[in-house]
C-alpha cells in the first residue's frame, strides 16, 4: 500500500487486487476448484474480506525485556505478505561477500545503466558471466538457493526464479546506494516499489534465460564453472504414515464497503496506472 502523499495520483493505492487474484487462481488450482464454483467464489471472499487470528508478542509495561503472548486480529492480505517477505533479508546481508567481483566490474566500467533497463540493452559478456556466478556464490547458504542448488546443470535451472531475482534486486540496490531495508507493507514508497518493478523485469528479460546450466551455450569460453565439484546425492527419503484428514473449520467473512476509486495497476512499460480488470 502506498499512501496518499507518497502516491503520483494523490490518491491511496495498493496492488492487493492483484495479490488476491494471483493467490486465489493458484490455491484453487492445488485445490481442484473451479474459481467460477460456489466455493471458490466464497474462498475469493475470504481472502479479500476475511481476517484472522495472528499470535505475537508484546512488551510488559515498566519491562524492557520481558513479553507475553498475545493474538490479534489481521487482515488475510498481513498473512500473505509475512509469508511471501519471510527471509528476503538473507540476500541482503551476503551480497557484498557473495558479488564482490560483480560489483568491482560494475562500477570500474559504469555498468548501472544496466541494473533497471528492463533488460532491453545489450549488456557486455563480462557482466552478464560475473551476475551469474554471484548467483551460483549462494549455493553455500542453504536458506537463501536451498540444499546443494548446484548438484546438477538441471537443478540449478529449477531454483525458483524468486529466489535468483531477490539476490539480483539485492545487488542492484546496493550498487544504486539505495537503501537495503523498505517502508512497513502498508505505508510503502512508491519509489521501492517502481524501482522493484524495473529490476524484476530486467532480471527475467535478461538474467534468469541465461541462468539454466547451459554455460557453454549462453557464455561460450567466457566462463569456465566446474560442476563436477558440487555433485552431490541426496538421501532417499522415509516413507511416513499419511495424516488423517481434517475437517475445515467454517468460512467466515467480513464485509467492508466499496472503495471509493477502482482498483489501479502499474504498467512498468508505460510508466503509468492503468484500469485492473
Amino acid at each position: 500500500m502506498v499512501k496518499a502523499p507518497e502516491s503520483p495520483t494523490g490518491h491511496q493505492w495498493d496492488n492487493f487486487a492483484q495479490c488476491m487474484r494471483t493467490f486465489h487462481a493458484s490455491y484453487c488450482h492445488y485445490e481442484g476448484l473451479s474459481r467460477s464454483s460456489k466455493l471458490g467464489e466464497r474462498v475469493l471472499l475470504y481472502f479479500c474480506h476475511g481476517h484472522f487470528d495472528w499470535a505475537t508478542k508484546k512488551k510488559v509495561a515498566g519491562s524492557a525485556k520481558k513479553k507475553v503472548d498475545c493474538t490479534r486480529i489481521k487482515p488475510i492480505i498481513f498473512f500473505l505478505h509475512k509469508k511471501m517477505i519471510h527471509g528476503r533479508s538473507r540476500f541482503v546481508q551476503g551480497v557484498e561477500e557473495k558479488f564482490m567481483t560483480f560489483i568491482k566490474v560494475v562500477r570500474d566500467n559504469e555498468w548501472e545503466n544496466y541494473l533497471m533497463d528492463k533488460g532491453e540493452g545489450t549488456a557486455p559478456i563480462e557482466y552478464l558471466v560475473h551476475l551469474e556466478l554471484g548467483l551460483r556464490a549462494y549455493s553455500d547458504d542453504v536458506h537463501a538457493f536451498g540444499t546443494m542448488p548446484l548438484r546438477s546443470r538441471t537443478h540449478w535451472s529449477k531454483v525458483s526464479l524468486w529466489r535468483k531475482r531477490e539476490a539480483y534486486i539485492a545487488v542492484a540496490r546496493y550498487l544504486l546506494d539505495m537503501p537495503p531495508g523498505y517502508k512497513q507493507w502498508d505505508c510503502f514508497l512508491w519509489s521501492d516499489y517502481t524501482s522493484r518493478q524495473l529490476m524484476h523485469k530486467t532480471y527475467v528479460s535478461r538474467h534468469h534465460p541465461l541462468s539454466d546450466g547451459n554455460d557453454e551455450l549462453h557464455f561460450g569460453c567466457n566462463m569456465k564453472f566446474d560442476w563436477s565439484r558440487h555433485t552431490y546425492k541426496p538421501r532417499g527419503k522415509r516413507a511416513t504414515c499419511p495424516t488423517p484428514a481434517v475437517k475445515p473449520e467454517p468460512v467466515m467473512l467480513t464485509r467492508h464497503a466499496a472503495p471509493p476509486l477502482k482498483p489501479m495497476l502499474y504498467d512498468v512499460d508505460n510508466d503509468c496506472f492503468v484500469e485492473f480488470d
